[in-house]
């Protein structure tokens, strides 16, 4: 679902995918508790995060809310 909204709003925002268990520094770093966890950043800042399984009606939501598109 990630992967079809990347897609969808590609040249509008960047999606990256982390495997948390093979970057356990960068999970740590960031503060990551529980999987999934996305992260929603502007211009290099952490802008918000969403914790936990969602359906993709609740990301575009999420993704509206941190960046307007």
């Amino acid at each position: 679902m990630v992967e079809q909204v990347a897609t969808e709003y590609a040249g509008r925002v960047k999606v990256v995918v982390l495997d948390a268990h093979e970057n356990y520094e960068t999970t740590s770093a960031f503060g990551v508790m529980g999987i999934p966890t996305l992260i929603f950043f502007m211009n290099g800042k952490e802008v918000g995060r969403e914790v936990g399984a969602m359906k993709k009606d609740r990301l575009v939501d999420a993704m509206k809310k941190h960046f307007g598109v």
